[in-house]
Formats: structure tokens, sequence, C-alpha cells
């Protein structure tokens, strides 16, 4: 991730135990190794929400897409039953709104 080699690692090792002293140095990796533990919860939680994300659009625009289908699909039907002159089982007020203005256009048998 940043690419860092074991002499870099050693050399801020040494100066930590420099500044801080062997009384301190535990207590500050034990704070670090917290707030890199954090910083990497914090990055999958935000990596596994972003996926979930884009899998809820996903589904959205397939759902959108099968419901557009099965509306013309619907109205195909109505249209045919209402050709034949024969009574629908297809419940108007289950289509969309735009559907249902479809529905209203076409010629009843009544």
């Amino acid at each position: 991730m940043f690419d860092i080699g074991f002499l870099e690692l050693m050399l801020t090792a040494v100066v930590a135990l420099l500044v801080l002293g062997p009384e301190r140095l535990p207590h500050a990796a034990r704070t670090a190794g917290r707030w890199i533990g954090q910083a990497k919860r914090m990055m999958n939680h935000f990596s596994e929400e972003l996926d979930r994300e884009v899998q809820a659009k996903d589904l959205a625009d397939k759902l959108r897409q099968n419901s557009y289908e099965v509306g013309v699909d619907q109205i195909n039907l109505l249209s045919e039953r209402i050709g034949e002159g024969s009574p629908s089982p297809i419940s108007v007020t289950n289509l969309e709104p735009s559907l249902r203005e479809t529905a209203a256009r076409a010629p009843s048998s009544t």
C-alpha cells in the first residue's frame, strides 16, 4: 500500500524509541495500532457500502426494465381481449398510471 521496506520500518522504530523512550513506546505503539485498525475497518465498511449501493442500483435497473416489459405485455393482452369482445380478467387498477391511461383510451366492448 505505502511500499515501506524493512529499512524504513527499522529507522522509524529507532527514531520512535529515541523520541518517546522505552516507557512510552509500548503505549504509543498500541495507540497507533488501534488507529490503523479503525482506519482499516472504516475503509472496509465504506467499500462494502459502496458495493451494496452498486448492487441495489443494478437490481433497480433490472426491475425497471422487467416491469416495463411486463407492462407492455399487459397492454398487448388487454388490447387483444378488448378486441375479442370478451371481458378482461386483468384489473386496470393494478396497472401503472401510464398504463391505466393507455387502457382507458382503448375502445371498450360494452
